[in-house]
């Protein structure tokens, strides 16, 4: 993926020169990665942010923490790369001022809706004469087709997610604390990506290893739709909900992928709900196809929410990429044509409040000339465990 950076970078200056914007000034670091092929540092969340200038004409400038210079160079084809100190001459704000004093650029392109308030002030200060304008919908329209490299790390993370799942559900038992079930789909999930890895022999310096806080719910907890990981002990007929979504991310592609399972056993109202969740996802995939608007799959699951005496429900799905939610979003009013190589979550459900149940289901799919592949072909059946 590193050579991909350079023809990346090519195709965003002529998209630039067409929008007659003179640099574009990168700071997400999914972003960074996407055309630098640079990830893993610690960057804004450290004060330290790390900023990729992009000329539309000429080369790019990586300005970086001195402290990532040896893993910056180890990893990004970007030649030049300007270094600072924490607490040294100004710090990386008097490097941009000396960079967008050379370029003098009249239009600089930033990410208004992602650029963290720690660089907003400074590159505004920096850019007191220049208009700036949002990159949002380049940088969306880019990243929403995957290429060969992309598909398949996107492949392999659907083998990472179900290699967690089997694990996961092979502790799930009364008396069993919930966290079991996620130290399993770690272990699991590292192992899988490792051999992955090994298979490829190549990029040593991206991780195995599948963390973050992942989303288990279980009991009469399965309406607090995020909530993470706890030390509650399951209990016969408890649904349990598992989400892996912010897990897996391999080669730093993300993975949407959710399952529920029953302990033992579960209610008739229950196995209706969770029927109807899984007849709206299969909607959703039914109406999936190039061309298509992609409110379409949204409003195909809600006619099966409705159907069943179910209001609206949160969106059906979301295109997903090196972020957890990039362009464009499965929900009501979204126009934009679905397009051949684009990568899907579809994560929809009900939740039912009132009877302290929901029930949800998450896969990915790739967008293919008629229909779907699906990339995490899990079984989807009510299972009692």
């Amino acid at each position: 993926m590193k050579e991909a950076g350079a023809r990346r970078r090519w195709d965003l200056a002529g998209r630039m020169a067409a929008e007659g914007i003179d640099l574009a000034l990168l700071t997400e670091p999914d972003s960074i990665f996407y055309f630098a092929h640079l990830w893993g540092y610690l960057g804004v969340e450290n004060n330290r942010p790390m900023l990729l200038a992009v000329p539309r004409a000429g080369d790019p400038v990586l300005i970086c923490p001195a402290i990532e210079l040896a893993m910056a160079r180890r990893m990004t084809d970007v030649a030049e790369i300007r270094t600072w100190v924490d607490g040294v001459d100004g710090e990386w704000p008097i490097l941009l001022e000396k960079l967008l004093g050379k370029e003098r650029p009249r239009t600089v392109g930033v990410e208004m809706a992602r650029m963290p308030g720690l660089v907003a002030a400074p590159v505004r200060d920096a850019l007191p004469r220049a208009g700036l304008v949002d990159l949002a919908p380049i940088l969306g329209d880019m990243r929403m087709i995957k290429d060969r490299e992309e598909i398949q790390a996107f492949r392999d993370g659907g083998q990472i997610a179900m290699a967690m799942a089997r694990a996961a559900e092979a502790v799930v038992a009364p008396g069993v604390p919930e966290y079991e079930m996620t130290l399993a789909a770690v272990d699991a999930g590292t192992r899988k990506a490792a051999e992955l890895l090994a298979r490829d022999g190549t990029d040593s310096l991206h991780t195995p290893h599948c963390g973050a806080l992942p989303i288990v719910q279980s009991g009469h907890d399965m309406c607090l739709a995020n909530r993470r990981v706890t030390g509650r002990v399951l209990r016969p007929g408890d649904p349990i909900l598992y989400c892996f979504c912010e897990m897996v991310r391999f080669r730093n592609y993300r993975t949407a992928f959710d399952r529920q399972v029953f302990v033992g056993s579960a209610t008739d109202e229950q196995a209706r709900i969770y029927e109807v969740a899984i007849a709206a996802q299969k909607a959703a995939m039914a109406a999936i196809r190039p061309g298509v608007p992609a409110e379409e799959p949204h409003l195909a699951a809600e006619e099966v929410y409705r159907s069943a005496g179910f209001g609206a429900s949160y969106r059906i799905g979301r295109s997903i990429g090196c972020s957890l939610v990039e362009t464009p979003e499965l929900k009501r009013g979204e126009r934009m044509p679905l397009r051949a190589g684009m990568v899907l979550g579809i994560d929809g459900g009900i939740l039912v409040p009132e009877l302290d149940f929901a029930a949800r289901i998450g896969d990915t799919v790739l967008v293919i000339e008629n229909g779907i592949e699906e990339l995490t072909p899990y079984p989807r059946e009510l299972r009692a465990l």
